[in-house]
Parts: structure tokens; C-alpha cells; sequence
């Protein structure tokens, strides 16, 4: 999993060299490509083009920035993550993602060791964490606020 994490980290900083370059090297040809003779009208509509593709960039790093914090609370891995929000196209890959965190956020985990548990479990699977409190007659899995153990009539508090 870690090897996994790394390949993705290496890839999002090719990947944002790559396009960083490929906006710097536009940029640069524009002007060049007028010539010196360029007209004011020119210059204004390069400047406001120029302002629009830094704010982009910086939209673009927030929502990435966002993103790679959240996925990384959730326990997804967040290089993928920031990989598919900021390269895939027309804002999909924002989409992509908030239907695969809305699914992964219903997943219930375990508060010791994080790993996905079944709502049902009294125990985790994993590092044997105690997740819900237990009927003390018939040892069935009880919620915390119930009064009454529902599989056998007991008191509970």
C-alpha cells in the first residue's frame, strides 16, 4: 500500500510540473509571438489572461488542498485522490469524488485502529476493540442509551 501511495505522489508532481511548464511556456510564447509591436488592446486582453490563469492555478491548488485533507481524514488514499480531482477534466473528477467519499463516509470505522467495521459488530475484528456495549444476561451487542436489552427483556442500566 505504501509503494502505491508513493507511485501516486510521484505521479501528481510530474504530472503538475508537466502542466505548470506547459501554462508557463504558453504564456510565454503569447507575447513573443506579437512581436514588440503590440497594441494596447493587446496588452490588456494578455493581462487579464494572464490574471484569470493565476487565479485557476489558485483555485484549483484550494480545492486540491481541500480535498487531499479530507480524503486523508477518511482514510482514503489521498494521492489518488487529489490525482483524479485536479487532472480529470470539466470538474468530473470533483464528482467522481464526492460520490466515492459519500459512499466510504457511510462505512463505519473503528476509533482504535481505523479500519472498516460492520455497524453491527460489538468488537472490532481487527484489534479487538470493544465498539458497543454488551446485554449482561444474554451477551448480545446493546446500544449505549437503551434501557432494555431488546433480545431478552433484561435491564440494562
Amino acid at each position: 500500500m505504501e509503494s502505491r501511495t508513493n507511485l501516486f505522489k510521484i505521479l501528481f508532481w510530474i504530472m503538475t510540473a508537466f502542466v505548470l511548464l506547459l501554462i508557463a511556456g504558453v504564456m510565454l510564447l503569447i507575447p513573443i509571438s506579437s512581436g514588440p509591436n503590440m497594441s494596447g488592446d493587446d496588452q490588456v486582453a494578455f493581462g487579464v489572461m494572464m490574471i484569470a490563469a493565476f487565479f485557476s492555478i489558485i483555485v484549483v491548488a484550494i480545492i486540491g488542498i481541500i480535498v487531499f485533507k479530507d480524503a486523508k481524514k477518511l482514510g482514503m488514499n489521498e494521492w489518488l485522490w487529489i490525482l483524479v480531482v485536479i487532472y480529470v477534466p470539466n470538474g468530473l473528477g470533483i464528482i467522481i469524488y464526492l460520490i466515492m467519499r459519500s459512499s466510504e463516509k457511510k462505512k463505519r470505522r473503528c476509533i482504535k485502529c481505523s479500519e472498516p467495521i460492520d455497524p453491527n459488530f460489538a468488537l472490532c475484528p481487527h484489534c479487538g476493540h470493544k465498539l458497543k456495549e454488551s446485554c449482561p444476561s444474554c451477551d448480545k451487542a446493546v446500544e449505549s442509551e437503551w434501557k432494555v436489552c431488546p433480545y431478552c427483556s433484561s435491564q440494562l442500566k
